[in-house]
């Protein structure tokens, strides 16, 4: 890769966190990352799953000489000379701190020291993959990132664990954003970790007595750049899971977070981590491999903003951890069953009006399919989830008119999901206005 002279880039900072271990955040971690270094790009690897670290293990590196806690026990006196040389090429490795009590809980003041390290690395793209649980620590981690990868599994309480993940690391990054302590308060006083209100509501609740603190959250919010990893999918139909999950928390957390790819459940990568030998460099070959590649491509083109601001210290943080640290346990917000899409979509680009019992409101069909439609509006639209109402295109010959129920509402967006309540002939007939 080619340099110029002058100022040294910032590296691109990668994140891969999920909630809860087991997901196989290392071996997406690892893998992406040599997909990247064997791309002709300068990787740094970082694992900080303080307290469980195993990256090293993965590439057959038995006992390191040097990690993180080289670092903070000022053995060498930059993370750049804690890094271990791996078997491939352009990609080093940080280690974690494995085994050693208490190394999950670092304090404030280390904490802070790891963070202005890893920004400091000398490498085009740095990988940090995070612990587990919703701790302080593992959410500022996660929230160094521009780029936050969150993995999950098919299974149920691997979203659900993603899910709240997802959220604590949004209030998290939320609460960065807070720039004195009666911000940090008017925030806390609108939130409410147990329970699953959308953030919009908390946004409303700054906005009454801080426009320009609300102004300042939404630029977080839109920058968050969360995507989904999906992983061990034994059946391509079992990726919709990732799908609708992106949805919800686009309902939920006011965020984009669409899907990166997934990973197929796969023996040979089951055997990679026995062998301790990655995927991508005994198998470069495998259906997997290709799905690691594609992701890479997909993250070393994605546009990035500036890097974070690192973390401000608040009050009752300076031990890093959190009352229910580690738990990530919370219920979905709503059924996944709802947020799943049982028919392929169109993109359109018609007006339309949407009729109710009030009255009606022009709005702009996005996408259409046999089941239903995805639409917007200039202003919020005056519906709620169950409400049922009239879908009148304009566009189209005769003005069909199909009726349907309310199953999204992004207020902040004013983006509705209709479900139609007809089949046959009417909705056929949209379609394939729509493929034409």
């Amino acid at each position: 890769m080619v340099r110029g002279m002058g100022k040294r880039p910032s590296a691109r900072v990668i994140a891969v966190g999920g909630g809860k271990g087991g997901v196989g955040k290392s071996i997406i971690a690892s893998n992406l990352a040599i997909a990247m270094a064997q791309a002709g790009n300068r990787v740094i690897l970082v694992d900080a799953d303080l307290g469980a670290a195993n990256l090293h293990t993965l590439f057959g590196v038995d006992g390191p000489r040097t990690s993180i806690q080289t670092l903070l026990e000022h053995e060498v006196d930059t993370l750049e000379a804690a890094t271990t040389p791996t078997a491939v090429r352009n990609l080093r490795l940080v280690a974690g701190m494995g085994a050693v009590p208490g190394a999950a809980n670092i304090n404030h003041a280390q904490k802070q020291k790891v963070l202005r390290h890893i920004r400091s690395l000398d490498a085009d793209v740095v990988v940090v993959d995070v612990g587990a649980g919703v701790s302080y620590n593992v959410l500022d981690f996660f929230d160094l990132a521009r780029l936050r990868l969150v993995v999950m599994t098919p299974q149920l309480t691997s979203v659900q664990n993603a899910y709240s993940f997802t959220k604590a690391a949004v209030l998290r990054a939320l609460r960065h954003a807070a720039s004195d302590p009666g911000e940090v308060s008017l925030l806390e006083a609108s939130t409410s970790t147990r329970e699953t209100a959308r953030v919009e509501a908390l946004l409303a609740k700054v906005r009454a007595e801080s426009p320009a603190f609300a102004t300042r959250l939404e630029k977080v919010l839109s920058g968050f750049g969360a995507q989904i990893v999906g992983n061990q999918v034994f059946e391509a139909k079992d990726a919709g899971i990732f799908h609708a999950i992106s949805r919800m928390m686009g309902d939920f957390l006011s965020i984009r977070a669409p899907v990166l790819g997934h990973v197929r459940a796969s023996r040979r990568v089951h055997d990679s981590v026995t062998r301790r030998r990655p995927l991508l460099v005994d198998d470069p070959g495998d259906e997997c491999a290709r799905a690691f590649h594609r992701m890479a491509e997909a993250l070393l083109l994605a546009e990035v903003d500036e890097p974070m601001r690192p973390a401000v210290a608040v009050a009752g943080e300076r031990d890093g951890a959190r009352p229910d640290d580690g738990q990530t346990d919370e219920e979905l917000p709503a059924e996944p069953g709802l947020y799943m899409r049982r028919h392929e979509r169109h993109p359109v680009s018609w007006t339309a009006r949407l009729e109710g019992p009030g009255g009606g409101a022009y709005v702009q069909v996005r996408e259409v399919s046999l089941g239903g439609a995805g639409i917007e509006a200039n202003e919020p639209l005056p519906v709620a989830v169950g409400d049922e109402r009239t879908l009148v295109f304009d566009d189209l010959p005769d003005r069909p008119a199909l009726p349907g129920v309310v199953r999204y509402v992004n207020a902040r967006h004013s983006r509705v999901g209709l479900e139609f309540l007809c089949e046959g002939e009417l909705p056929a007939r949209i379609v394939a206005d729509a493929r034409h």
